[in-house]
């Protein structure tokens, strides 16, 4: 195996502890994801956002960052774990939206520790237009 050389070692270092630091300030961005989806009135659809609760992080609803809640249902339709059978993989988190009224909501889903009092790690928008019949 071959051994770093001293500027290699010092790269290293430098570059973990921005990250140490940025992750212990809680202010390293969360990686921000969206989507848009077109649904009528009475319509649902199920978005999937991959999960390892084995970290500790789950995604869950934020409704305060969220906009026009009242224009549809959002349910947490559960985890299903990864389908290569090995232990800590990642699965699936699946969340269905059924439009109840029309006009434009945004959704928004964030991936974090519940114990943690830092950004999520992720963030991901869903904004829902919904057509009248």
């Amino acid at each position: 195996m071959k051994s770093l050389g001293r500027r290699q070692c010092l790269r290293l270092w430098g570059a973990l502890l921005v990250t140490a630091t940025l992750a212990l300030a809680g202010r390293a961005r969360a990686e921000e994801t969206a989507e848009t989806i077109r649904l009528a009135i009475g319509g649902e659809r199920t978005i999937e956002l991959v999960e390892n609760p084995s970290t500790g992080y789950r995604w869950h609803l934020n409704e305060a960052a969220s906009r026009n809640l009242v224009l549809v249902a959002v349910a947490d339709a559960g985890h299903t774990a990864s389908k290569s059978g090995r232990i800590g993989a990642p699965g699936v988190r699946r969340f269905t939206i059924t439009a109840r009224q029309p006009g434009t909501a945004v959704a928004v889903f964030e991936y974090a520790r519940p114990w943690e009092s830092v950004a999520p790690a992720r963030r991901h928008a869903v904004t829902v237009e919904i057509a009248g019949r």
